[in-house]
């Protein structure tokens, strides 16, 4: 995820949320019925490993799916059912601290979203097409601002992130080459405190909209006017479902690619909005 949870995913999902079901046409029609047994699951790199997972249907019921406990719920619950709708599925939404979300997917037992991709998590998962673009942006200090053109301006700097979290491929080049990075809960004022006490120069903060729009939603925190946004994003990376090579889960992939393709319009006037 960027971000195991994604940047626009940071209050919590409340427990009456956890199922986000399709339209009642669509709940009632099985899931076979579309062919999803029989369609070939969206696989990125390697063949999938040949390890066995215990038995999950995508045949009957509600699909399991894993969120961060700390998503956004007015975003991403509406996203989640426009998708739904549009694939013919219902979801049995299960909000996780994240790295339990990504262990359940790891293991075959359940998709997740709100991944992006990562060397280390492509040997593990297999993923559908993006479903928007998520960025990463730096918080510093109002008081203590710095110039921020390429990843070379963080060189010897440190950055508090989520714990859990991953930030693709250029952060873990720029994470082995130039900064520090101290580690802390999934939520922004944990991270805002870490960064207000002088643990690091900046938090790594991510959201779908603009660094406007980050800044607005800082303001609304204890010490946001104490915060500033830097203009340029340290990373933009595609967020996914996901879940295990060889899971039975995996054959939803095509027909959740289907969904998103069909929906496109819809789904980014509801990335662009406020809520």
């Amino acid at each position: 995820m960027l971000l195991g949870a994604f940047g626009s995913l940071s209050a919590a999902v409340a427990p009456d949320a956890r199922a986000v079901a399709a339209s009642p046409a669509s709940a009632t029609r099985p899931a076979s019925s579309a062919g999803v047994a029989q369609r070939p699951a969206h696989v990125a790199g390697a063949a999938p490993a040949a390890t066995p997972f215990p038995p999950a249907s995508v045949d009957e019921g509600p699909i399991k799916l894993g969120i961060s406990d700390q998503t956004h719920k007015p975003f991403v619950l509406p996203l989640l059912k426009l998708i739904a709708d549009a694939a013919g599925l219902s979801w049995e939404l299960m909000p996780l601290p994240w790295p339990r979300a990504l262990l359940g997917a790891e293991l075959g037992q359940q998709l997740v979203f709100g991944l992006s991709r990562s060397p280390a998590r492509d040997n593990i998962f297999v993923y559908s097409q993006p479903v928007f673009v998520s960025r990463g942006w730096l918080v510093v200090p109002a008081a203590k601002p710095f110039k921020f053109d390429k990843p070379a301006d963080l060189r010897g700097r440190t950055l508090c992130v989520a714990r859990g979290a991953s930030y693709g491929r250029a952060f873990d080049e720029g994470r082995r080459q130039l900064f520090r990075v101290e580690t802390s809960g999934n939520d922004l004022e944990t991270r805002a405190r870490m960064l207000m006490m002088g643990r690091c120069d900046a938090m790594l903060a991510t959201h779908r909209g603009s660094a406007a729009a980050l800044q607005r939603r800082l303001r609304a925190m204890r010490d946001g006017e104490r915060l500033q946004v830097l203009a340029m994003p340290l990373v933009e990376e595609g967020i996914l479902f996901g879940v295990a090579r060889g899971s039975p889960l995996a054959a939803l992939l095509p027909r959740l690619d289907d969904a998103v393709h069909r929906s496109r319009a819809a789904i980014q006037a509801l990335v662009d909005s406020d809520v």
